[in-house]
């Protein structure tokens, strides 16, 4: 049985952190490998795991990226040169001390487990899930120090094969949900309407990922702001963790905003936004549910308002297998997942009169719902099912086993 060590940088719940540990799940149940997953620090990720019985470890992975709409920080930098030396020494105590094979790096950001395992000549596949600045020279450097570490390379869309650009490397391979669990998960919709004092009267719009400003929740907010005059019976449903983790407080940074007395955690920045905009009573502001199939079939329209391109975009695939439609920002990968006019609608990101438009559409035609609801589910079916999701993954598992 061969043993496959996955790294995760952090441990937050995320899409692409989920992901990982469907191709953790993938690996075990197949009876072939045995996965070690590698977190750089502990949290609801590696606490999941655990749960699940994976074999867990926790230590740094010096890990850096540099994401097409992220902002150069020399701070992030120092602290990746600082890290590498220990990081990589404490890598190469792991794979060595548990015999590892093969080396699988989730995200473009571990950039230690890469160059160990190059350097012990032990298999690498990277799977990128970002839209890496491709057009800065970090962003080029990062490209490069991926292809030249890794004996393949996995691509979550096409829109980021296309940023890594030509090598023979890449394969692509779009992200799975169960269908099965979507298909149960139908059954709670007015339990979770219910844990929201609504009922199934109510049409809700839900926002579901990340909170922070580059996911558009503040546009949401002014769209909702919009349209409480228009439909003051709907309500909207935003749900998910800060982007900032809870240890940022005791960094260098933090502790200077926490003197000064600034507010840095985007959630409780919304929150007091919706507050200031008088919405607290049509916009329901919940953190992160694992209950993610049976939340989405209590909403009736997804919103997915990013104001920058996006490697992926789960939430996107999760609606369509409960047969919801879609509002998305027009960037990256969306219209590879939604086709617009079909299965949702596609808008300029950052326009929330354009968003409040399209919400409006949709509220207005519940046969339209229904009918881009039904597509969604059936494009879901054909291209992101997790079965097809795993199936794919093992074959490059074996192929690089040889």
């Amino acid at each position: 049985m061969r043993r496959i060590l996955l790294c995760q940088s952090g441990a937050n719940d995320s899409g692409s952190g989920l992901s990982m540990l469907q191709v953790a799940r993938g690996l075990r149940d197949s009876g072939c490998y045995e996965p070690y997953l590698l977190f750089s620090y502990s949290g609801p990720l590696s606490e999941r795991a655990l749960r699940d019985g994976y074999r867990v470890i926790i230590h740094p992975l010096a890990a850096f990226n540099y994401s097409a709409f992220g902002k150069f920080r020399l701070g992030s930098l120092i602290w990746f040169i600082s890290e590498i030396g220990s990081a990589s020494k404490q890598v190469e105590r792991t794979i060595k001390g548990n015999r590892i094979d093969i080396v699988y790096i989730n995200t473009s950001a571990p950039v230690a487990p890469a160059l160990v395992a190059h350097r012990l000549h032990i298999p690498v596949v990277w799977h990128v899930r970002e839209a890496l600045a491709k057009n800065s020279p970090i962003g080029k450097w990062q490209i490069e120090l991926i292809k030249n570490s890794s004996d393949i390379i996995l691509a979550n869309s096409d829109f980021v094969a296309g940023v890594i650009g030509d090598s023979s490397k890449t394969i692509r391979i779009y992200n799975g949900v169960p269908l099965a669990l979507y298909e149960q998960a139908s059954s709670s919709r007015n339990m979770i309407r219910a844990s929201w004092g609504l009922d199934d009267s109510t049409l809700i719009i839900g926002q579901v990922g990340v909170i922070s400003r580059s996911k558009g929740c503040f546009t949401l907010v002014d769209s909702a702001r919009l349209l409480s005059s228009e439909a003051p019976s709907i309500r909207f449903v935003m749900l998910g963790k800060s982007s900032v983790p809870q240890w940022y407080s005791q960094t260098i940074r933090g502790r200077i905003r926490r003197l000064l007395n600034q507010e840095y955690d985007p959630f409780l920045q919304l929150k007091a936004y919706i507050e200031k905009m008088g919405l607290s009573d049509q916009i329901i502001l919940e953190g992160w549910r694992e209950d993610i199939p049976e939340i989405m079939s209590a909403i009736d329209i997804l919103v997915f308002p990013s104001l920058y391109p996006e490697g992926f975009g789960r939430p996107l695939i999760e609606a369509g297998a409960a047969g919801r439609p879609v509002i998305a920002s027009n960037l990256g990968p969306s219209s590879e997942i939604i086709i617009d006019k079909v299965t949702g609608l596609l808008i300029p990101p950052g326009e929330h009169i354009a968003l409040a438009q399209s919400i409006k559409t949709l509220i207005q035609n519940p046969d339209l719902r229904y009918q881009m609801g039904l597509e969604g589910k059936k494009r879901v079916a054909l291209l992101f099912s997790e079965k097809m999701y795993l199936e794919k993954i093992m074959e490059v598992f074996k192929r690089i086993s040889g």
